[in-house]
């Protein structure tokens, strides 16, 4: 849900379970774009895995147990 967090549409308590992902955290030092590219590739990745496992849970959640693990982005300060 990293592109919310640069959206100034979008404050406290104004993102929902309900809400559409949107994927993507700017960088904080604009240099690391062109050696690291941007996080939605990253982020893509991780809502494809988590859609699947909410599908696969659907399925068989009566014999399996699904965990997805988000651990973010982190990134240095510009300076």
């Amino acid at each position: 849900m990293g592109g919310y967090k640069d959206d100034q549409n979008y404050g406290p308590q104004s993102i929902y379970p309900s809400s559409d992902p949107q994927c993507g955290t700017i960088p904080l030092n604009q240099s690391l774009i062109a050696t690291s590219g941007d996080a939605i590739a990253y982020a893509t990745a991780k809502l494809a895995g988590e859609r699947c496992a909410i599908n696969l849970a659907k399925l068989y959640g009566d014999t399996t147990t699904f965990v997805v693990l988000r651990i973010g982005w982190c990134q240095e300060s510009p300076r």
